[in-house]
């Protein structure tokens, strides 16, 4: 979403890349990508949004990407 574009998802899960991408930031500390096989909750989205909001927002700051 913040990095405009698409990663691939003909993966088993499908978001498994997005998973690993969201350790790599930092966003979660999931370590069993098949636990996140369920809905979120409203808390858990804002949670991750902000992290990723506030990551994205010190790393345009310090200029590097």
């Amino acid at each position: 979403m913040f990095e405009g574009k698409m990663l691939d998802e003909t993966t088993d899960p499908r978001y498994l890349n997005y998973h690993l991408r969201a350790k790599e930031l930092g966003l979660t500390k999931e370590s069993n990508v098949l636990s996140l096989d369920r809905p979120l909750t409203r808390y858990e989205t804002v949670i991750l949004l902000y992290r990723l909001y506030l990551k994205y927002k010190l790393l345009n700051l310090v200029g590097t990407k």
